[in-house]
């Protein structure tokens, strides 16, 4: 009798501190999930801006090349200014694939935790797919590189999975 009243205290002691263990993630988790749920807005700025500046220096470099082509401008006043571009081109677009990336992986993050929590997530099956339609634009314009296409396909993917079970849960 006394090794069963042992056990059953150890379940009773294994119980409650799961109980403290979760409490304190779902706590963890809601403060962490309130915090980007705000940051992330700041970020999707920064995104765009990006996004923005780089589409327009890519049509500059286009339009500055076709007119060089055509002859309605000389090449040394060009190829100083497509210098200038093609550098701000390669950084903007560094830029905006290392920050659409870290997103989307901490996005995935959020949405797997919001899953585990049993908290909502402020995002929709139609919001990833219009970030896989972004994607495509992105590629068809040359502004991120087929590595980073495929990690960002990849990552939207499981964040549509993981949405799927959010919604089947709630």
């Amino acid at each position: 009798m006394e090794h069963l009243r042992e056990q059953l205290e150890r379940f009773r002691e294994s119980f409650l501190k799961a109980e403290e263990l979760w409490n304190n993630y779902y706590t963890f988790v809601k403060t962490t999930v309130r915090e980007w749920e705000a940051f992330r807005i700041d970020l999707l700025d920064r995104l765009s801006e990006v996004r923005v500046k780089l589409e327009t220096d890519l049509r500059t470099t286009e339009e500055l090349s076709l007119k060089l082509d055509l002859g309605l401008l000389s090449e040394e006043k060009v190829k100083k200014k497509l210098d200038e571009l093609q550098e701000e081109i390669a950084r903007l677009k560094e830029e905006y694939q290392t920050l659409w990336l870290a997103y989307e992986e901490i996005t995935l993050m959020y949405i797997t935790h919001c899953v585990k929590s049993g908290l909502p997530a402020s995002l929709s099956a139609g919001d990833i797919e219009e970030k896989k339609e972004e994607l495509k634009s992105a590629v068809n314009k040359k502004m991120v590189s087929e590595e980073v296409a495929q990690q960002l396909e990849k990552i939207l993917s499981d964040e549509a999975s993981m949405l799927l079970h959010l919604h089947e849960k709630g």
